[in-house]
């Protein structure tokens, strides 16, 4: 199957003041219609997390700063290549998140965009 078109992640925003959703948009670059795309990985994997009130220590720091470095992508697969939006729900709201969207035609994988913070 040929590469699918490049997708751009245009909105990252959380929807209420609990930071547990998470409110995503992209567009597909270039192309006004369906053409060489069956669907989309939409991923998200956490970066950091807001300290607790009463302070860490820098071993804990230097600890969580090595779970960051080797955390994976979590994938939702969208199977519906018209869809432009989609919400993430269950966060927790004190880890800061990234989003990337990635556009697949069967099983062909094409590039992730560029990660988004909300």
């Amino acid at each position: 199957y040929p590469m699918p078109p490049n997708a751009t992640l245009i909105k990252a925003m959380y929807n209420s003041r609990h930071r547990n959703e998470v409110e995503l948009e992209w567009q597909v670059d270039g192309v006004e219609q369906n053409g060489g795309w069956t669907g989309f990985h939409l991923e998200h994997r956490w970066v950091s997390e807001r300290p607790n009130k009463r302070g860490k220590s820098n071993d804990s720091h230097v600890r969580m700063e090595e779970r960051i470095g080797t955390q994976d992508w979590y994938r939702t697969v969208i199977q519906d290549p018209d869809i432009r939006s989609h919400t993430v729900r269950g966060l927790t709201p004190t880890v800061t998140y990234q989003f990337r969207i990635i556009p697949i035609n069967h099983r062909t994988i094409g590039h992730p965009s560029l990660a988004k913070t909300p």
